[in-house]
């Protein structure tokens, strides 16, 4: 009677770093470094490098169409997004993690960007900069909450402005057609990045300052730009995120962008800004 073969386990992947473990924990060079980096400064260094190495990325593809298409003015807004975030790789020193730990992590990242952006793709420069204004936006809330002035923040405040200026470079028509596709996509970065899951989430409705008039409720920048559009008949106007945080004068009492949020179930204008003031 022949002897029962064992049924072998199906090889788990490391949601990490990507090997295949065989036992309870895996040993790939960047989970080991990973057990010796504290937590807290694991996140922080992913935190403020990931975008950086991103919207760096972006600004020398910027710069490179620039100078092919003779467009200067469009090619120095990438040498700006070039320069300030390539200061931020720069200023990731500060988080003590190894060099083996950050080459691992950065292996991992580009295998992550190469999913979500193929390189055979065709996406559209106008919709890259709205994801990535999202994800500056929320580095920016990130280390302000722990403490971080505007002088330590400096090169991230300049990244987001050169990100303006590129979303201002294209009408709006030619960026809201992307907009159904850019909180996926910005979804998915905060997953491939930041190991943050909003898939089982339903969306935060965001508060947004558009061109420093109307405190709007909405899910993304470009619904904030649609919904100004819709109402105002308002074009080519700029958005940024609000913090939470950030308090108003608002029928006469002082308050915070994130307590009239909480009165919004659904997207809309919250306050006309100059009057609430």
């Amino acid at each position: 009677m022949s002897k029962r073969k064992k049924c072998r386990k199906a090889p788990r992947i490391c949601p990490h770093c990507g090997n295949t473990v065989s036992g309870s924990r895996c040993h790939s060079p960047v989970c080991v470094q990973l057990r010796i980096v504290q937590p807290m400064i694991a996140k922080d260094w992913t935190m403020w490098t990931m975008p950086a190495l991103l919207a760096r990325m972006v600004g020398k593809a910027i710069v490179k169409q620039g100078v092919k298409d003779g467009d200067k003015p469009f090619a120095q807004i990438g040498e700006r997004l070039h320069k300030w975030t390539n200061q931020a790789c720069d200023e990731s020193q500060q988080f003590k993690v190894s060099p083996q730990y950050a080459i691992a992590q950065q292996t991992k990242y580009d295998r992550e960007v190469v999913k979500i952006w193929p390189h055979k793709s065709n996406i559209e420069l106008a919709h890259i900069a709205d994801v990535l204004q999202l994800l500056v936006a929320d580095v920016i809330q990130h280390f302000k909450a722990k403490g971080y002035s505007d002088k330590q923040l400096k090169c991230w405040n300049w990244t987001e402005a050169a990100l303006t200026a590129l979303q201002r470079h294209y009408d709006e028509d030619e960026i809201l057609k992307h907009c159904d596709r850019i909180e996926q996509d910005y979804t998915a970065f905060k997953l491939a990045l930041w190991n943050e899951s909003t898939a089982l989430k339903k969306p935060a409705l965001k508060m947004w300052n558009v061109s420093d008039r109307f405190a709007v409720a909405a899910y993304a920048k470009d619904e904030a730009l649609k919904i100004v559009k819709k109402h105002y008949g308002l074009i080519k106007l700029s958005a940024s995120r609000l913090v939470p945080e950030a308090k108003i004068e608002y029928n006469g009492k002082v308050t915070t962008y994130g307590m009239l949020l909480e009165l919004f179930a659904c997207p809309g204008i919250v306050a006309d800004m100059r009057e609430a003031a």
